[in-house]
């Protein structure tokens, strides 16, 4: 993703800066899909694999990106810790 666009984003729950997802945290995340263990804010299982992701500055919500286009609802994150609203 383009380093001027991703400036530009900020996370719809906090409001801070995000950052491209690690390889590590998107394998973490797919394994969780695999599973059936993973759910979004909204309570919805999710069921696809993710090819990129957006982290909030805190490290606790991952936000998909589908296509290349960052899907920035509150209700799509993906929780990833408690440290932050």
């Amino acid at each position: 993703m383009d380093e001027s666009f991703l400036s530009l984003l900020r996370c719809p729950r906090t409001g801070g800066e995000l950052r491209p997802a690690g390889a590590e945290e998107l394998a973490v995340y797919n394994e969780g899909v695999g599973e059936g263990r993973l759910s979004n804010a909204a309570g919805r299982k999710l069921t696809q694999a993710m090819e990129g992701a957006l982290v909030s500055e805190c490290g606790s919500w991952l936000y998909p990106v589908h296509e290349g286009i960052p899907v920035l609802l509150v209700e799509e994150a993906v929780a990833l810790a408690d440290t932050c609203a």
